[in-house]
């Protein structure tokens, strides 16, 4: 072999082995959307079986109040699960 057949060497073999993580990206992103937007409910359901429910409401058990929280978590659980699903959706066409 002479030198002039081994410059330039050849490219290396392409990765195969890459594999794109934006669907998995996108689909925890979704369930942690959801998660967030549920968290007061769980939370509540959660802790429901180890309070007296005799005579609770909001002005004396924060435990009570709880569900006023979903006017802030739902909302931004709905925006992240949206993004979540554009991570996924983006994901797909790439793959395609």
């Amino acid at each position: 072999m002479t030198s002039a057949e081994s410059w330039p060497p050849p490219p290396p073999p392409p990765n195969t082995s890459h594999k794109p993580i934006g669907r998995k990206i996108g689909c925890l992103v979704s369930v942690a959307g959801v998660l967030l937007a549920l968290s007061p409910l769980l939370f509540l359901a959660a802790a429901l079986p180890f309070v007296d429910l005799d005579g609770m409401n909001e002005g004396n058990s924060s435990l009570a109040a709880l569900p006023w929280l979903l006017y802030f978590s739902v909302p931004l659980g709905v925006i992240i699960v949206v993004v979540g699903l554009v991570i996924w959706l983006v994901a797909m066409m790439a793959k395609k």
